[in-house]
């Protein structure tokens, strides 16, 4: 959790202003590690009600402050206290099954018009389809990378329908999807 926070630095330094956070009185950080993402949220939101919510052990070594901390495990059920969740590089971690049992609970957890926002990486939006970053996936999680489409096609299943996608950063898009 340690080198991800780092590696987050950059990768989320401007997502506060790629993506309209402010239209939100509360967002949360599903399986946000340390809270580098959510706090730079709250730093260009600091009305908005932040929450960082992951496994027990995650939580306990957190050492962030300003944000309500919540344990829990995203498999059982996720706290129904946001109007907004933020998802990033979590889905391509799991296969089609459980990648659409996360997004069902985040689903189930914000209210109707409630938004989420995935960050993944695109495989058809990059310029080597992230075959390298694929590989990787399929030797550590047994899953892949996977396009815009297949994202897509998983959000739809869940309940959500497309508002659209933004490029966050070079590898990166934010997906946004409502409820």
């Amino acid at each position: 959790h340690r080198a991800m926070q780092e590696y987050a630095r950059d990768d989320y330094d401007r997502i506060a202003e790629i993506a309209d956070f402010s239209r939100h009185k509360s967002v949360m950080d599903v399986g946000g590690g340390y809270g580098v993402l959510i706090q730079n949220i709250k730093r260009k939101n600091p009305d908005t009600i932040c929450y960082l919510f992951d496994l027990p052990k995650v939580i306990d070594n957190c050492q962030t402050e300003g944000l309500e901390k919540i344990r829990g495990d995203f498999f059982k059920g996720i706290p129904a206290v946001s109007e907004a969740i933020v998802l990033s590089r979590i889905i391509h971690d799991w296969d089609d099954d459980k990648a659409y049992w996360i997004l069902h609970n985040c689903y189930n957890s914000i209210p109707e018009g409630g938004i989420l926002y995935l960050i993944e990486n695109f495989t058809d939006l990059l310029e080597d389809e992230a075959a390298l970053l694929s590989l990787n996936m399929l030797a550590v999680c047994k899953n892949y990378e996977r396009t815009l489409g297949q994202y897509q096609f998983l959000l739809l299943q869940a309940g959500f329908y497309i508002e659209g996608y933004r490029k966050l950063n070079q590898l990166q898009h934010i997906l946004i999807a409502k409820k």
